[in-house]
Order: structure tokens, then sequence, then C-alpha cells
């Protein structure tokens, strides 16, 4: 099994189906880091984090979460695991105004 720490970074819009991360068919990803910062210069962000799960038990890390002008929230204190084919999905109230830095490790 390889492991490889990898980092990206996805501006959020407002939808949920553009995924920040998805485990491909044999891959396990373990996110360790997740935060996401409010960008717009005077609005405060809202911010959903969901996994949709290739089981079909999906659920909200977090919803309806307020971010305010010029700060960050750390979303993932632990750690989050997706399993083959589950996906890491976010969203906020309006583009151009929550971008979000996520770091895993990719186990295949």
């Amino acid at each position: 099994m390889a492991d490889t720490l990898k980092g990206v970074n996805h501006d959020l819009t407002t939808s949920l189906g553009d995924s920040a991360v998805t485990a491909g068919g044999s891959e396990i990803i373990t996110i360790i880091g997740l935060q996401v910062a409010n960008i717009h210069a005077s609005n405060a962000g809202t911010l959903d984090v969901y996994v949709e799960r290739a089981s079909g038990d999906d659920g909200y890390v977090v919803k309806g979460i307020s971010i305010p002008v010029a700060d960050t929230l750390s979303v993932v204190q632990g750690k989050l695991v997706l399993g083959a084919g589950d996906a890491l999905q976010m969203k906020c109230n309006a583009t151009s105004t929550l971008e979000a830095t996520v770091s895993f490790l990719s186990q295949t």
C-alpha cells in the first residue's frame, strides 16, 4: 500500500455537486486538515461540508456555519476518512466568498 500526502485548494460555489476530494476505486483518503477562509471584502460566508458515501450513508460534517470577513475556520479537528468512491463536497451561500485548503493522506 502506497501512502502519499497531498493537498488541494478548492474555490467554493453555491452547489455541492463539485467535489473537493474524491477517493478512487481502490483508494482510502484520510483528511487531516480542512481550513476554509472567507476571502470576501465585506460579507460573511455560510459553509456546508458534506460527505457523499459510495454506500449511500451520506451526511453533513457542518451545515450553515457562518465565517466572518477575513476569518478562517478549521473544520476537521481530528481525522475524516473517505473510502473508495466517497467524496468530500462543500458549498457556500455566494460564489467568490469562501475558499478551502484540504490536506490529506492517500493510501492506494
